[in-house]
């Protein structure tokens, strides 16, 4: 105001201008104007003389007194004297300090910030920064009574922690994406991350959360055993991460994020201190235990996957972040006493002595039961492996190859194992009174008591076995504990509600537990209402009740013929009483006519019609009241009918709706597939249909699925390119060509789902009719010739299932969360989103790309790879469809090599963190050794993962049963042009995986590509610098081995002195013993392995002989080997087939190599194999299994067999496997303990 010039500096106070300086000022006049303003302000707050102003053209404070700008020569004399200072018990600190880069200040003003869905994308969705939001509707009372906390604690958090707010009634889509379900929501971010805070409302509350989490923000803190003895002195619970050098950034990555779901319940730090590491007794790392009162709790998974397990590893740190005797508030009750026995203390604080002594006799029963639970786990889990041991012993004896090798499968898994687990806590009984006295009738002026809560089942134990109370004493508690946790228990529990209120929560507890079955009987329900309902309406309206003014008898709210009469008797007594009405008339006329002729009235035949006509309407009254006591009856049984009809329709509907949801039932396998069979002749045509029912029926929740989870017990499991699947049954693409429907088919129960084939764009495929049934062999034949709807349309559609899926799981809609469920950060593998489960995504070339362009071709697929990568857990990359002219011809080891390496290379380029596997699906009839060689030998060099044997075949197999007359009909369908698809295919499929398995396991000097066979082929693949080195070391070692053999003839094997070849000897075993094996099924005293469940053979793990090996460590190979090349040849080549060498390039292994190194058994496990074509049951679902598949896969059975083929297969399995022993196939080799 009344501003004339420029710079004008105004001092304002209560609102009114006190001063103001116009023009420049020289800076010591402004200094002392400002320190007068501030000293009236504060008086004494500042210096004297006021601060010491620099001078013109000076370079630094005079306050300043750090390092100050100094020469060469006096920099040098300030390093010495402050290296010498470290080492002089009078030393001072050094001069020269590192200046520390100053940060963006966190919430300068102190205030909660207003953030808008814009602000609030550009402040905390998009960068790393902490903050600590409130989600609120202006409504709510709670959020008015929490606001004053809210604002002081933002005043408290300044410059340490940002500060926001959201109105949800102005910002309701943002409100929406967070999911806020209730107001006040109080949500921490930090990094993508997000953890709601359930804590209490108080300040005090508020502000010691928000300093935990502005200390988790440091990050995970280093400690040293002084540092941690200190700390325990602090915290009661304390989570310590051990490392060492060879910890990977992706571990420590794992181990940060978890400092978001700990804040406000643990402390988490990390160490590397011998010390520490001797007193915790740790041998391996990374390693991760948990501190509570001193005494260690172990995280037992011990493989980087489960190190790194995000939801894992918290579920274990939530099920350990109490204290072992925490006291019970309302924070913490659900933690404590969800899903557990606890022992609660009732105790007062009023009464100190006896507060200790209870307080210590609880921690010390805690103590005490902890151990005995540790040493039955142990024992329990050794009685496991001493079973395991002993089949396999058992199988050893018997020379049971079969045997022996499911007894090596055995998985000693303790999870599994269902134990009632047991908390301590203790309970103020003064704060708490009236709530323990109306759940458990106690007061604690009695005394202190001990009660054995049960929360899930609603009941409570205070009673010992003697019938006295529990009291806290070590004694009183270890005695009563055993006989509670007993199954079933020994000491009668008492329920916390009366015998109603006990009915009322079991039937609530049933509908939470069975959400379906409910909603059928709720909806059964109404239906049978209202069938009632209309019922009684329909008989009212035709039993006359319709509320007529005139009434004969009875009830006066009747109508006229009475509102109980029936029927046809209904109808005639109303008649009757019209014909009364009509008689009575009549008579009156007749006496009026005779009085006016003759002048007088004959009263008696008048008289006796009258009485006959009184007579009449006295049986007709009687009438009309005989029916309204038979309506009566009637209608009460016609009420008891429809309660009946009604709970029968209920009952029908909701079983009915269980059993034709159920892929079990033989709905599903007879009825279906014959309906559509009949229905729909064009089996195309059936096929749309079914899909788009299937589509429709998924959207209301009405689709067949697996219920009852019958692979829970972990019997068919098997381990797919580091995944877990449930079971080994697949299904082949074809079923979901465009990806409509792949939660539908994994809902079947298949460990694996393949959708496709698709295109680079969208194409038609050949001529319609394309596909025909052959319904005597259970057999098709197609010529789709690939039609798809193209790479950018399935892919639109695979990111909508990802995008809806991150938003079902709390994650939002924005590219964050749909990069984190593709990270992992979902717990599940982004193309199934399903544990346990993974989709294959299978792609082709477009049929008019030229066949000799491979180049071409190559692009077709790197196209698609570059599209649906990222959706996909597995990459089938089909070159083996007989409809598509040319596309078998790149079988050929040339093409398919570059294809393949294309495709490989590709998908390394994926944006997501964990890259999906690459599998090359080939041709049944590319059956000859030749072929079969040249096509393993491009998949070693290409780098893909497996391969995926059988196809539909070109050629027509004989019918079955031998000797059986095809009907005219399907003769001429045979002679139809296209793949054949059927039971018939099932001992080619045999055999070609066996082949494979075989040619596979040569490795790939053996599985050499095939010659060229088309013009103009790429080049073969040049050998990278480990193989050149390698062969060119062999070739040293064979040339010192002959010349060995040339010189020593006759002499003494080895001239040598003894030290050397000893020396020689310890570095080869030293060598072979630090060789760790990349799977369990190698080490012969293994027992707690990670292997499958089904008998014969063992899945082989997905570990690359050349990509997990680095050229330092190959060099370092090379180096070791140097020495001993001449001196002694025989152990240079043994190490180098044995040792990190042989890991870069694999090579025959010479008769001179043992195979009971843990290397050389994972050679022959390297890339995995399923298997398609013929496979209709289990048993040969097993077969294939055991000639070297990995996963069995189906298409033709479940279009002859429906939805619940799947099922069935794995039923049959487990029948197989647990019925009566199987001898192991003659042709499959033996396996190496």
């Amino acid at each position: 105001k009344n501003i004339n010039s420029f710079p004008t500096v105004v001092q304002f106070k209560d609102g009114k201008e006190v001063d103001r300086k116009v023009g420049a000022l020289p800076m010591k006049d402004e200094v002392k104007w400002i320190e007068t303003m501030l000293e009236a302000i504060k008086p004494g707050s500042r210096q004297k003389d006021g601060p010491k102003l620099p001078k013109v053209g000076a370079t630094s404070s005079p306050d300043f007194k750090g390092a100050a700008v100094i020469g060469p020569a006096k920099e040098a004399d300030a390093i010495a004297e402050a290296t010498k200072s470290t080492t002089s018990s009078t030393s001072t600190k050094s001069l020269l300090k590192a200046t520390k880069i100053a940060k963006e200040t966190a919430n300068p003003a102190g205030t909660s910030v207003p953030l808008t869905a814009e602000t609030f994308q550009q402040k905390v969705t998009t960068t790393h920064d902490p903050w600590f939001i409130k989600f609120y509707a202006p409504w709510c009372h709670h959020c008015q009574a929490m606001a004053p906390s809210w604002h002081a604690m933002a005043r408290d958090m300044k410059n340490k922690l940002n500060i926001g707010e959201v109105n949800c009634e102005v910002e309701r889509r943002l409100c929406k994406d967070v999911n806020v379900k209730g107001y006040p929501t109080l949500i921490y971010f930090q990094g993508g991350e997000r953890i709601e805070y359930e804590g209490l409302r108080g300040l005090g509350d508020l502000i010691s959360y928000a300093n935990k989490a502005v200390s988790a923000g440091d990050g995970v803190v280093d400690v040293d055993a002084a540092a941690f003895e200190a700390l325990e002195k602090e915290e009661e619970v304390i989570f310590l991460y051990f490392y060492d050098h060879a910890t990977t950034s992706e571990d420590f990555q794992a181990l940060e994020r978890l400092l978001l779901s700990l804040i406000g319940h643990a402390k988490l730090v990390k160490t590397k201190d011998p010390a520490l590491s001797a007193r915790y007794k740790i041998s391996t790392w990374p390693r991760l235990i948990v501190s509570r009162d001193g005494k260690p709790t172990y995280y037992t998974p011990l493989s980087p996957r489960d190190m790194r397990d995000f939801r894992k590893v918290l579920g274990w740190m939530q099920a350990n972040w109490l204290p072992i005797v925490p006291e019970l508030t309302s924070s913490n009750a659900r933690d404590i006493m969800d899903h557990r026995l606890v022992v609660l203390a009732i105790l007062s604080r009023e009464r100190k002595e006896d507060f200790v002594i209870a307080k210590r006799e609880l921690k010390s029963a805690a103590l005490e039961w902890i151990d005995k639970e540790i040493q039955a786990f142990q024992l329990e889990r050794q009685e496991l492996r001493d079973a395991k041991q002993l089949r396999i012993e058992e199988a050893e004896d018997r020379n049971d190859q079969r045997g022996l090798r499911a007894a090596k499968q055995i998985r000693i898994d303790m999870n599994e194992i269902d134990r009632k687990e047991v908390g301590f806590a203790w309970v103020d009984g003064v704060f708490w009174e009236r709530w323990l006295k109306t759940t458990f009738g106690i007061d604690v002026k009695e005394g202190e008591k001990v009660v054995i809560n049960d929360e899930d089942n609603q009941r409570y134990w205070d009673l010992t076995s003697t019938g006295n109370p529990i009291v806290p004493s070590r004694v009183s508690i270890l005695e009563t504990l055993p006989k509670v946790v007993a199954s079933p228990p020994k000491i009668s529990p008492k329920h916390k509600n009366s015998f109603f209120g006990h009915l009322i929560w079991t039937v609530r507890s049933g509908m939470s537990a069975h959400p379906l079955i409910t909603l059928g009987l709720v909806i059964g329900m109404l239906v049978g209402a209202s069938i009632w309902g209309r019922g009684v309406i329909r008989r009212g309206k035709a039993f006359g009740n319709t509320g007529s003014f005139f009434t004969v008898g009875g009830n006066e709210k009747d109508g006229l013929l009475g509102g109980a009469a029936t029927g046809g008797k209904t109808f005639y007594t109303a008649l009757g009483i019209s014909a009364l009405g009509m008689m009575r008339g009549q008579l009156q006329w007749s006496r009026a006519q005779a009085v006016r002729r003759t002048g007088q009235f004959h009263a008696r035949p008048a008289f006796r019609q009258f009485q006959q006509i009184r007579h009449a309407s006295s049986e007709l009254k009687q009438e009309v009241a005989h029916n309204e006591k038979i309506g009566d009856a009637r209608s009460g049984l016609s009420r008891v009918k429809n309660l009946l009809l009604g709970t029968t329709i209920t009952a029908v509907l909701a079983f009915g709706y269980l059993y034709v949801t159920d892929t079990r039932a033989t709905f599903h396998q007879w009825l279906v597939p014959r309906v559509l069979r009949t229905l729909f002749p064009d089996a195309e045509d059936a096929h749309k249909i079914s899909n788009k029912t299937l589509k429709a029926l998924y959207s209301v929740g009405l689709h067949p699925r697996e219920r009852g989870n019958p692979d829970i017990n972990g019997d068919l499991k098997v381990e797919v390119f580091g995944h877990v699947l449930d079971n080994p049954i697949g299904t082949s693409a074809g079923l979901d060509k465009n990806a409509d429907i792949p939660d539908v088919v994994l809902g079947f129960g298949a460990g694996i789902v393949e959708v496709g084939g698709i295109t680079p764009r969208p194409q038609e495929g050949n001529p319609k009719p394309r596909v025909w049934r052959i319904p005597s062999q259970n057999a098709l034949i197609n010529r789709y010739g690939l039609n798809s709807e193209g790479a950018d349309s399935v892919a639109t559609r695979l990111r909508q299932r990802l995008r809806e899926f991150a938003y079902a799981i709390g994650l939002g809609l924005d590219p964050v969360a749909e990069q984190s469920v593709l990270d992992g950060y979902a717990g599940v593998p982004p193309g199934s989103q399903m544990p346990g489960r993974l989709l294959a995504v299978q792609i082709a070339k477009m049929k008019e790309t030229p066949d000799n362009d491979i180049d071409a071709i190559a692009q077709d697929y790197v196209y698609c790879v570059n599209q649906l990568a990222k959706y996909a857990d597995i990459l089938v990359v089909n070159v083996s469809s007989p409809n598509t002219p040319g596309l078998r011809n790149l079988q050929q080891a040339a093409p398919l090599t570059k294809i393949l390496t294309a495709v490989v290379d590709a998908a390394q380029a994926a944006d997501r963190k964990t890259k999906p596997a690459v599998m090359v699906k080939v041709s049944p009839d590319e059956d000859s050794e030749e072929q079969v060689s040249g096509i393993c030998g491009a998949v070693w060099a290409s780098g893909v993962d497996g391969i995926i044997v059988g196809n539909t075949t070109k050629k027509r197999p004989d019918a079955l049963p031998a000797g059986y007359l095809l009907p005219q009909n399907e003769q001429s369908i045979m002679l139809e042009t296209g793949g054949y698809s059927g039971p018939q295919l099932f001992e080619r499929t045999v055999a070609l995986v066996k082949k494979y398995r075989a040619t596979l396991d040569k490795g790939p000097n053996e599985a050499k590509p095939e010659p060229k066979k088309i013009e103009e082929a790429p080049k073969q693949p040049q050998k990278s610098e480990f193989q050149l080195e390698t062969e060119a070391m062999r070739e040293k070692i064979k040339q010192q081995l002959q010349q060995k053999s040339d010189t020593t003839q006759s002499a003494a094997p080895n001239s040598l002195d003894a030290e050397t070849k000893a020396s020689i000897e310890s570095s080869v075993e030293r060598d072979l013993k630090n060789l760790k094996p990349k799977t369990g099924a190698a080490d012969k005293n293994s027992r707690d392995q990670s292997i499958i469940q089904i008998p014969e053979r063992h899945i082989p793990s997905s570990v690359s002989s050349s990509s997990n090996t680095t050229a330092a460590e190959t060099k370092a190979a090379f180096s070791a080997v140097e020495p001993a090349l001449g001196a002694a040849p025989d152990a240079a080549e043994k190490m180098l087939s044995s040792g990190p060498a042989s890991s870069a390039v694999s090579a025959n292994p010479t008769k001179k190599t043992s195979l009971s190194t843990p290397a050389q058994l994972n050679t022959n496990k390297e890339k995995v194999i399923f298997a398609t074509g013929g496979i209709t049951n289990g048993k040969q679902a097993l077969e294939v299994l055991n000639a070297g598949a990995s996963v069995a896969m189906v298409y033709t059975a479940m279009v002859y067999g429906g939805a619940g083929t799947i099922t069935r297969i794995k039923q049959e399995m487990r029948e197989e496997i647990h019925g009566l022993p199987r001898q192991l196939p003659s042709s499959a080799p033996r396996e190496e303990r």
